[in-house]
């Protein structure tokens, strides 16, 4: 049996897969009630976002789960919305 199939690498899919937990800050924003924080996370040219935790003051937890799209990117940002 001979098998004469090149495999293209370029067409490989894979994902990275990043869970955001929770956070724990060090100060509350807001003068009165809590404050409703969300996570904003960057690889390449996409942008997931988590849900509001509202009133969540300075302990949030999200426990979402994202995937990305494999990319020659080497570095995830991810910054914190108030």
């Amino acid at each position: 049996m001979r098998f004469n199939k090149i495999l293209n690498m370029t067409n490989i899919q894979a994902k990275l897969l990043v869970k955001v937990i929770d956070a724990h800050l060090s100060r509350d924003t807001e003068l009165f009630g809590y404050m409703d924080p969300y996570c904003i996370i960057r690889f390449g040219s996409e942008i997931k976002k988590t849900g509001i935790h509202f009133n969540a003051g300075k302990t949030p937890r999200w426990n979402q789960l994202f995937d990305f799209r494999r990319t020659n990117e080497q570095s995830i940002n991810m910054s914190l919305g108030l």
